[in-house]
């Protein structure tokens, strides 16, 4: 559950041609699909140019008769094993020309501190091109830092959600979507090195639940959307360029031989280490500030700044190795101590404790 690659949703897409009916194709994965998620964890439907099916690998329930009015979480990924049983069944109706168009893959991590505050240093990283931070990151209940791509629309740079990685505090979404009616996770299996980073209090091995209460969880979400944009996940999985898309039957090979979820999850990880966390830890050096870079770094947290943006104005009277200098000095006194767990956490795994 923590630390585990997820695929949280999955979107497979094809171009509708003469030889194929969607209405007929569309019964067959109603069918399919409703068989083991609920209504609102897939959707199955096409227009005049394409046909598309959308799945909740993390919502599939094995029994859903058996589960049927109780709550579930998109927390935990099933097995390799059912997740290739069923694309084997959608590659056998939507053949040969299916794709990926649509990935989302995802982690939550155990926080030592509230993962409102993570996302609060999160926020003032200045990610590596082509990520941006999202004007419409979260201040709300369920607090959030979005990184989307930039894409120069008309003479101006718009953030897309096309290719996007999205930090936010899980258990304040699992609140807010419950009304807060949700106090615990039943038919949770946690491993030892997982039980141990919880508060005593916080599972129940004898009935296999976890609480919510008091848990820090960190969610983060890796968004693909569209060929373009899957092509380099695409690449990643195939060892070559000979292929642009991502295909059904190239996922149930790897899902077969057992590799789809760590390659995946080495994907994640590489898109984290080059854009978002791409100063090691310990590299950060903490030097100390002035009084008037001290009362900088309380106005930038404060008013939440864009560090780059305001040097920018300073283009024409500093050299750019000036400001670079700058931003250095002053980043571990903006992401500090929270940088330095995460970056253990998610890129340099094995000294993590």
């Amino acid at each position: 559950m923590f630390g585990n690659i997820l695929i949280d949703k999955l979107r497979i897409s094809r171009k509708i041609d003469s030889n194929f009916n969607p209405r007929k194709v569309q019964e067959s994965l109603n069918k399919l699909t409703n068989s083991h998620f609920r209504a609102e964890h897939f959707s199955v439907n096409y227009d005049k140019c394409y046909f598309r099916v959308t799945l909740t690998p993390t919502l599939y329930m094995s029994d859903k008769l058996a589960n049927e009015g109780k709550p579930i979480y998109n927390m935990e990924m099933i097995a390799e094993s059912t997740l290739v049983s069923v694309l084997e069944k959608v590659y056998d109706i939507l053949g040969d020309e299916a794709v990926v168009t649509w990935i989302d893959i995802t982690k939550n991590i155990l926080v030592k501190d509230k993962a409102s505050n993570y996302i609060e240093s999160l926020s003032r990283i200045n990610a590596k091109y082509p990520y941006k931070k999202h004007n419409c990151t979260s201040k709300t209940v369920v607090k959030t830092a979005i990184f989307g791509t930039l894409k120069r629309t008309n003479g101006t740079d718009c953030v897309k959600d096309v290719r996007q990685i999205t930090f936010y505090d899980k258990v304040a979404e699992i609140l807010e979507k419950t009304r807060q009616k949700s106090r615990f996770i039943d038919n949770v299996n946690l491993t030892k090195n997982e039980i141990a980073q919880l508060p005593k209090e916080a599972y129940q091995k004898e009935h296999n639940r976890l609480f919510l209460r008091d848990l820090n969880i960190l969610r983060i979400e890796h968004r693909l959307k569209y060929t373009n944009n899957i092509k380099r996940l695409t690449w990643f999985l195939c060892g070559s360029k000979v292929e642009d898309k991502l295909k059904l039957p190239l996922l149930i090979n790897l899902l077969k031989k057992k590799e789809l979820y760590s390659k995946l999850d080495a994907y994640f990880t590489s898109e984290l280490k080059n854009y978002i966390f791409f100063e090691k830890a310990d590299e950060l050096k903490v030097e100390t500030l002035s009084a008037n870079e001290n009362m900088l770094v309380g106005l930038i947290i404060k008013h939440d700044i864009n560090l780059n943006n305001w040097l920018s104005v300073f283009e024409d009277v500093t050299s750019k190795d000036v400001r670079n200098n700058f931003i250095k000095k002053m980043q571990p006194h903006l992401i500090g101590k929270c940088y330095i767990e995460l970056y253990k956490k998610l890129i340099n795994i094995s000294t993590s404790g």
